[in-house]
């Protein structure tokens, strides 16, 4: 199996599932790089260099999953301001990834689409 060299953001607060999507990516050799934050205000100052990442050295993750129920803000909130802002809207977002029983999932879909729905196959 060849392995995929991309960056992901997921943005999950449960652990369990984080662990699951961690394991899912290693299983199957992609990416090279996942960073995890808990909430979605940690989540918007990862993507926008503020707060603890304002040094973060690594550039935008090209795939975003994002949990939709989230502390502090949550994944719909995070949601419309990457899709208000011209620089972030076309982030490749695939939202609700893990929740399969909540009953509703949402996609952004940008140039990166075929990306998203491959990982959304995990």
């Amino acid at each position: 199996m060849v392995a995929l060299s991309f960056e992901i953001l997921l943005v999950e607060d449960n652990p369990n599932d984080v662990e699951l999507t961690l394991h899912a990516f290693r299983k199957n050799n992609l990416s090279s790089r996942i960073d995890v934050v808990r909430d979605g205000v940690e989540a918007l100052d990862y993507i926008y260099r503020t707060g603890q990442y304002t040094d973060r050295e690594n550039g935008d993750p090209l795939l975003i999953l994002l949990d939709l129920k989230l502390p502090r803000l949550n994944g719909l909130q995070v949601l419309e301001r990457l899709k208000s802002d011209p620089e972030k809207k076309n982030s490749c977002c695939c939202s609700d990834f893990v929740a399969a029983g909540a009953g509703y999932s949402l996609k952004l879909q940008s140039r990166r689409e075929q990306l998203c729905q491959e990982a959304g196959k995990f």
